[in-house]
């Protein structure tokens, strides 16, 4: 083999190597700045994804499992609303759902409440799910996995319930919410050895 090739299958090997393989990465929210009286705005990096709230208003409290938590933000009057978090990767990757711990509750005894999990790729449907139940007076957390964790994602919207009837509240909270990349993410240091492959080849071609 001339040096030309050698050059080639080892930089094949090198970008073989660069390649992460998919893990799974748990947003745990405990990194959000806590809640004031309007609720959780801004956006929050977390690992390999972001999350903000898309449309209405959500809660970030410190009751987790453990840590932190995202709830649903109950309204001051009688009546309810939905809070939507939206989680997308950093660098714009695809990624699937996996689970998330959910727990419905009520500052005073009954109620029950919903949410729901909606998942898209380019704009485009691609998997859903979600539950509900009634509500505990504690936070009885709940693994919840009950949407196609094969399909490749782009982006997810989370929705969470919130009422308020007389002197109850009701609201779902989340925690711990499972999500795997599934586009591979190029190491740095390595991908940058790499470009200097590539213009070592280029040059040995010209010298030839």
């Amino acid at each position: 083999m001339n040096v030309h090739g050698i050059l080639s299958v080892g930089l094949l090997a090198l970008f073989a190597a660069a390649i992460t393989p998919a893990h799974a990465d748990v947003i745990t929210f405990d990194t959000a700045p806590l809640s004031s009286s309007s609720g959780f705005t801004g956006s929050v990096v977390e690992g390999l994804y972001l999350y903000s709230v898309s449309s209405g208003t959500l809660d970030v409290a410190a009751h987790g499992n453990p840590g932190q938590d995202m709830q649903g933000f109950y309204p001051a009057s009688n009546g309810s609303q939905n809070g939507v978090l939206t989680i997308t990767r950093t660098d714009g990757g695809t990624f699937k759902f996996g689970s998330m711990d959910v727990a419905v509750v009520s500052t005073a005894a009954g109620g029950g409440i919903g949410y729901s999990v909606y998942g898209t790729l380019n704009g485009a449907y691609a998997a859903s799910g979600g539950g509900g139940g009634a509500a505990s007076t504690t936070y009885n957390y709940a693994s919840w996995s009950s949407i196609d964790t094969s399909a490749v994602l782009d982006t997810v919207q989370i929705t969470l319930q919130a009422s308020t009837t007389d002197d109850n509240h009701v609201y779902v909270a989340i925690d711990n919410v499972t999500l795997t990349n599934v586009s591979p993410v190029p190491e740095p240091a390595t991908m940058a050895v790499l470009a200097v492959g590539i213009a070592g080849l280029a040059a040995a071609r010209r010298r030839a």
